[in-house]
């Protein structure tokens, strides 16, 4: 799997962090990664809105309701993991 570093590029390639989950090319140890790296950009954008530094970013109501998909997300995938190992 290609690492993604740059913010955003979970969200630009999977959209939503259910299409992480249902992925079949991931392993469910790459699922949690790249959603705690989504969890971790959030978090940032959130951070600089709150401190008006936001550019094009969505807005900090966006980036939070983002944010509990990507915590639910995570939830799910931790538990499958559980599950599987």
């Amino acid at each position: 799997m290609k690492r993604m570093n740059m913010p955003g590029d979970v969200a630009r390639r999977y959209g939503a962090p259910l299409s992480v989950i249902e992925s079949e090319e991931l392993t469910p140890g790459e699922k949690i990664e790249l959603l705690e790296n989504w969890r971790l950009d959030l978090m940032e954008l959130q951070t600089a809105a709150d401190e008006n530094m936001a550019g094009s970013e969505p807005d900090s109501g966006e980036a939070a309701e983002k944010l509990r998909e990507v915590n639910s997300a995570l939830v799910i995938a931790r538990r499958a993991r559980r599950g599987s190992g």
